[in-house]
């Protein structure tokens, strides 16, 4: 009697681990799982922030660009601006010696 009971606990002791290693395999297979997805996440989040540092590069070079062109546009027309008032006041002697 005592080696049945025995014999009976063996056995549902083996059923229990052996039901506990399957969902220790279902477990892992889905941490497998889990773990790969996750790599692909951080793959396409490293994708992402990749194309967006380099459009926002991109669009400070052409911003700096146009503030280069402008910049240099300004001048020329103070440049020009200058000039004009020079000789403005270069006629305005000449006006003034011929009118005396």
């Amino acid at each position: 009697m005592l080696l049945k009971i025995n014999r009976k606990q063996i056995i549902q002791v083996v059923q229990y681990l052996d039901e506990r290693l399957k969902e220790q395999y279902e477990e892992k297979r889905e941490l497998r799982k889990y773990q790969q997805l996750d790599r692909q996440q951080n793959s396409l989040e490293y994708t992402i922030y990749d194309e967006e540092l380099k459009r926002a590069g991109q669009k400070l070079l052409e911003v700096k660009e146009a503030r280069t062109n402008v910049s240099e546009k300004l001048a020329k027309m103070y440049n020009e601006v200058l000039s004009a008032y020079e000789e403005s006041k270069d006629l305005e002697k000449v006006l003034k010696d011929l009118t005396k």
